[in-house]
């Protein structure tokens, strides 16, 4: 039964750190265990996005050369695909 629910749970995206707190809590149900799991890939998705618009700025800033600037652009476009 056991190895059945990490099954599920692991089919459904959870890691391992993730499966390990949802079989230890037993009186967690499925719906709490996906939700939890569901905030935190959003909160890591919203970090990422930030990220990115911090990189492109500091890429954007450090290129002084308005002939570059393109090069720069060009390059974070070819990266975001």
């Amino acid at each position: 039964m056991r190895q059945l629910q990490i099954q599920n749970l692991k089919a459904l995206g959870l890691n391992l750190a993730e499966i390990g707190l949802a079989l230890a809590e037993s009186n967690q149900d499925a719906t709490a265990t996906l939700a939890a799991h569901r905030d935190a890939r959003q909160t890591a998705l919203m970090n990422l996005g930030s990220l990115g618009g911090r990189a492109r700025e500091a890429l954007m800033a450090a290129t002084a050369d308005p002939e570059l600037r393109p090069l720069a652009i060009r390059l974070l476009d070819a990266d975001a695909r």
